[in-house]
């Protein structure tokens, strides 16, 4: 962790509701290593924090399978979620794509460009007719 304004007499801990732990530590100028005990820890987020205040969160997850940064396919999430009926998997192969899809699925076609213009046509005709009639 790279913190700032440590003096170098910090003692950091991981505090996490009923348990509180102070691993080995050792601060070289901003930086502070740690030497978490692998089997003292429960899965988790755990504050890290001193006396004066808390710096920040860390997650420690020991299962492996939750650790999978593996993702579904679009058909894989289909089979996952086709018994619920309404639910639909947007495809797009690139950010500009998902924008005009989501645009055009939520928000339909945008009319009201040519409402605006519709009327100005009218407007104008109103005043060309009230000038020269």
């Amino acid at each position: 962790t790279k913190l700032d304004s440590l003096s170098g007499k910090e003692v950091f801990s991981l505090r996490r509701q009923d348990q509180e732990l102070t691993p080995a530590q050792r601060i070289n100028g901003s930086n502070v290593l740690m030497e978490v005990p692998r089997f003292l820890l429960s899965a988790g987020f755990y504050t890290l924090a001193t006396d004066a205040q808390d710096w920040g969160t860390l997650a420690f997850n020991y299962a492996a399978p939750e650790s999978i940064l593996a993702q579904y396919s679009p058909e894989e999430l289909e089979a996952l979620w086709q018994q619920y009926g309404k639910v639909t998997v947007f495809k797009a192969a690139n950010a500009q794509d998902f924008a005009a899809g989501l645009g055009q699925d939520y928000f339909g076609t945008m009319l009201w460009r040519w409402a605006l213009m519709l009327a100005l046509l009218f407007l104008l005709a109103e005043v060309l007719l009230i000038r020269f009639a």
